[in-house]
């Protein structure tokens, strides 16, 4: 992980402005996605982004297009006039890093907090590394590549 006196910060979005609009790009492809979205199209994504990453080669700077893309999609998906929580901005930032060569997971939890309603949550990783989702530490892992490698096969009848 990078010293925290590299993250970037809200003042550097005026440095980058290419990538706010490589942001929204992402983002609005990620929603048009998700109109016919399921399960299987995450494995699907998760699958297509270690490839492609593979075909890419090893990207020198990942480390710090991994905070830099984290930190725009989460901040362009703030002001979006459309919904962009958890899942649409893990798909963008997957998506946009995995053109760069870096692979990514999305992972999806849930949580059911004492006398509190279950909630669902999708976040990015870059092997230990959070990109987009904040702090997990309170969800339960229900879908990740190691889950679905473990998951055990439903006989056809």
């Amino acid at each position: 992980m990078t010293d925290s006196s590299k993250k970037p910060r809200r003042r550097d979005l005026i440095k980058w402005p290419h990538l706010i609009v490589r942001g929204v790009w992402e983002l609005a492809r990620a929603r048009k996605a998700m109109s016919s979205f399921g399960a299987r199209d995450i494995r699907r994504l998760n699958s297509s982004s270690i490839d492609h990453a593979a075909q890419s080669g090893r990207n020198p700077e990942a480390e710090e297009l991994i905070d830099r893309i984290g930190f725009v999609v989460t901040f362009c998906a703030r002001y979006m006039p459309w919904r962009s929580d958890c899942l649409p901005q893990a798909i963008a930032a997957q998506r946009w890093l995995s053109t760069e060569g870096i692979a990514t997971e999305i992972r999806i939890g849930v949580e059911r907090p004492e006398g509190g309603e279950f909630g669902a949550h999708a976040w990015l990783v870059h092997g230990e590394t959070i990109v987009t989702g904040g702090d997990v530490a309170h969800f339960s892992v229900l879908m990740s590549e190691d889950s679905a490698a473990k998951a055990p096969v439903q006989p056809s009848d």
